[in-house]
């Protein structure tokens, strides 16, 4: 068994760009190594600012052979009508590189000719060496770079690739560089070129570690935790950035906490304004007191693990630039709050929002009208405070204090509207909320609904005129913003109808473009991607997914709860089995029929047809009306009572598809009714492949 070690060395990755990577390429290689029948025991990933590395353990040296069955022509073909081997014949054999006793006829059927024949594996080297050059022309990042041949692009310049299976190097060709087993240290303490002998890992992980490398991004995590922990410990104070800590830890290859300060007169700046300039700007970590309020003492992660030596002269240096960005901001602070917020506002007319959406004054606009109808759905009475809010949430976007830290938008309008207006400051604050996956959403009635209306337009607005998510490619953060509006709706329960709340976002926006048609349903295929990957992520079955979304997700409340119960019904795997069947054969059967009518009770001829119908007749309004009461379990297990044997006992008596066209469609419309009853109100279940099969389902098609 071998062990695999890849590494590609480039110029500083983006620290953003990593960890999707590192993702992106396990998931890659797993599918490339099982498409290519190669097992393998593990495939781990490990990067630094500088190195993508992948590990996979315990490796075949070969493919394994695979027993094939070829099928070649037929027998009047191959020996035509005299009974003797005809060119297509020998073709065959030499295509295949056979022998004539391995050819045989098939006795049955279209009786063609066929050989069994072994294909040999490849060499492992051989695959992993295209798995090597897919993998790097497969990876992909918000920007790329290319150079010489712009064919080949990647974040950012490759240095070097260092390739290794077992103990020898394996080669690669990748536009104008060639692998090798040498790889680099630390960019500034370890100038010579390192020759790595084998694919163990653990050696090539110390081997980096003695060039001032720490190759594993957990055991830096830890090493930065601790060490920020030390510091923090000797001032009583805490640190808890966890978001920062993922960034830093792309940022450094042998990490070094400095402990720094700054002047306290500049704790009179709102907090967020100084974790700002700390952690958006320069990536410094703040620290709290017992009480949770800001420190004047920070931390700085270097990737120099020499400046410890040079106690006196580098925390200066990361003061004087964390004090110049203060400074600006209480100058700003100072000078912004001389000016209401209103008067702010009154020039959003002058700042022009996107492309041919008008300017930010028409949007405040849009907002005041999309939120106020939010809140009329959602019975919150709330107007004055939607009016003030809408009107005042894009002005701070004004000030000079966003200007010099523009992630601060909405958060210094609430700083300097909270003593005046606290309901509508929070409201100005929360319309931003989730800014990023982790971040809260909002809580206020006023919040929520600016919230939504906020991202709502925006994803109207960007639909209209064509500045839609493609592939990885998401500039505006739409694909963000939607799953904020499900994560919103469902976490504070809002019975929100999301076609016509679409459809009232885009309707201020026709006269600003043209209107293209189908762009409500084209947003709301948009949001029910998002909708099925937020499940995906919380492990729900695809295909349950899917059937869920076909019946509807309008009221998401409703599609919900419709998921989370049938996702506890499928692990009764009779009962679901049983009720995946009579939902999947009753589509089947009738899914090509237009007939709208009713069932005609007198062309009911055989007793299951009558029995069925009557079951029908007798429990459809109480399924129905347990699906109103969103009673979606009760309506399963009823539904399946009431049908599951019915069903089985009429497909495997009644012949469906008689001549008589009156007959066979009455008889279709009943399984189009029975289907209907569950798939329009619950799930369309059909979509969700079964364990069982049966006999006699081919015989009513």
């Amino acid at each position: 068994m071998l062990d695999f070690l890849l590494e590609l060395g480039t110029e500083e990755i983006p620290a953003g760009y990593i960890a999707p990577a590192l993702e992106q390429g396990k998931s890659f290689l797993s599918e490339y190594l099982k498409r290519e029948r190669l097992n393998y025991q593990d495939i781990r990933t490990y990067a630094t600012p500088r190195r993508l590395v992948f590990f996979i353990s315990r490796l075949p040296e070969q493919q394994s052979d695979i027993n094939k069955e070829i099928i070649g022509p037929s027998y009047s073909v191959a020996f035509g009508s005299e009974n003797t081997p005809t060119p297509a014949y020998y073709g065959f054999i030499k295509k295949y590189g056979l022998k004539e006793k391995d050819v045989k006829i098939r006795p049955t059927g279209s009786r063609v000719c066929y050989a069994n024949i072994t294909i040999k594996g490849e060499m492992t080297g051989k695959i992993l060496s295209g798995a090597v050059i897919s993998l790097v022309k497969t990876l992909s990042f918000p920007k790329s770079m290319w150079w010489k041949e712009k064919a080949l692009t990647f974040a950012r310049p490759l240095r070097y690739i260092l390739s290794l299976l077992g103990n020898k190097p394996l080669k690669i060709k990748l536009s104008n560089l060639f692998s090798g087993n040498k790889t680099s240290g630390h960019q500034f303490f370890s100038s010579e070129v390192i020759t790595i002998r084998s694919a163990n890992f653990r050696q090539f992980q110390d081997v980096l570690k003695k060039h001032k490398v720490i190759v594993n991004q957990d055991e830096r995590k830890r090493v930065i935790q601790n060490q920020i922990q030390k510091i923090a410990r000797r001032y009583n104070a805490s640190c808890n950035e966890p978001l920062l800590l993922d960034e830093v830890v792309y940022l450094v290859e042998y990490p070094l906490a400095i402990e720094c300060k700054f002047d306290e007169n500049f704790l009179r700046l709102p907090d967020s304004v100084i974790e700002s300039a700390m952690k958006s700007h320069q990536r410094y970590f703040p620290l709290r007191d017992k009480q949770g309020r800001l420190c004047s003492k920070f931390i700085v992660v270097s990737n120099n693990p020499n400046i410890k030596t040079r106690k006196d002269i580098v925390p200066w240096g990361y003061e004087r630039v964390l004090k110049a960005r203060l400074s600006d901001a209480l100058f700003f602070w100072e000078q912004d709050r001389r000016v209401p917020l209103e008067e702010y506002a009154k020039k959003l007319e002058n700042i022009a929002f996107l492309g041919k959406l008008g300017t930010m004054a028409e949007k405040s606009e849009r907002l005041s009208q999309l939120s106020s109808f939010i809140a009329s759905k959602l019975n919150y009475r709330i107007k004055d405070t939607l009016e003030r809010s809408s009107k005042l949430c894009k002005a701070d976007l004004l000030t000079g204090m966003v200007g010099e830290f523009p992630d601060l938008q909405g958060i210094i309008g609430y700083e300097y509207l909270k003593d005046k207006e606290p309901e509508v400051a929070i409201a100005i604050r929360e319309h931003y909320q989730p800014r990023f996956v982790g971040d809260g959403l909002p809580q206020t009635p006023a919040g929520i609904c600016l919230s939504l209306a906020e991202k709502l337009d925006n994803i109207a607005g960007c639909f209209l005129i064509g500045l839609k998510p493609t592939g990885s490619q998401d500039r505006y953060g739409l694909r963000r913003q939607a799953r904020a509006i499900i994560e919103s709706i469902i976490a504070k329960n809002l019975r929100l109808p999301l076609e016509e709340t679409i459809y009232g976002a885009s309707a201020p926006l026709r006269g600003s473009a043209p209107q293209p048609s189908g762009l409500v349903q084209e947003i709301l295929s948009f949001i029910a991607d998002r909708l099925i990957q937020m499940y995906l992520d919380k492990g729900y079955n695809t295909d349950l997914i899917n059937g869920v979304i076909t019946s509807g997700f309008d009221d998401l409340i409703k599609f919900d709860k419709r998921l989370c119960i049938l996702n506890k019904l499928s692990k009764e795997e009779v009962f679901w089995d049983e009720l995946v069947e009579v939902v999947e054969r009753t589509y089947n059967i009738s899914k090509g029929l237009k007939i709208t009518c009713e069932i005609d009770g007198t062309l009911l001829k055989e007793k299951e047809e009558i029995e069925l119908y009557r079951l029908y007749q007798e429990n459809k309004d109480l399924i129905q009306g347990l699906i109103e009461e969103e009673k979606y379990g009760e309506a399963s297990r009823l539904y399946h009572q009431v049908f599951a044997k019915a069903a089985h006992i009429f497909f495997e008596k009644v012949f469906v598809n008689v001549e008589d066209a009156s007959l066979s469609n009455n008889r279709l419309l009943l399984n189009k009714k029975i289907n209907e009853l569950y798939s329009k109100g619950i799930a369309d279940l059909s979509k969700i492949p079964r364990v069982r099969t049966t006999d006699y389902e081919d015989t009513n098609k």
